[in-house]
């Protein structure tokens, strides 16, 4: 079976059955199956997107990944007074 996969934005690493095969946009021929597969989409400063497909017919898939949400940063320390003159 023949398993197409696009991202925007492209150039997302394709993992699934515990190996990266590529980059979005993928295309490759599996063994037909019945048994699904989790498929992952991963591109740095964006959320990793999942997806589990059957191998039981051609597959196109098409997905669109959120950006990561920033880490929060603390807020900064204010300065400590200047100690008073004498």
């Amino acid at each position: 079976m023949h398993l197409k996969v696009n991202s925007t934005p492209p150039g997302a690493s394709v993992t699934f059955g515990g190996e990266v095969r590529g980059k979005t946009p993928y295309s490759g021929e599996l063994p037909r199956s019945t048994t699904p597969i989790e498929l992952t989409l991963a591109l740095p400063g964006y959320q990793p997107a999942k997806r589990t497909i059957a191998l039981d017919g051609n597959v196109v898939l098409s997905l669109t990944l959120e950006p990561a949400t920033p880490t929060p940063r603390p807020p900064p320390v204010p300065a400590p007074a200047p100690a008073p003159a004498q």
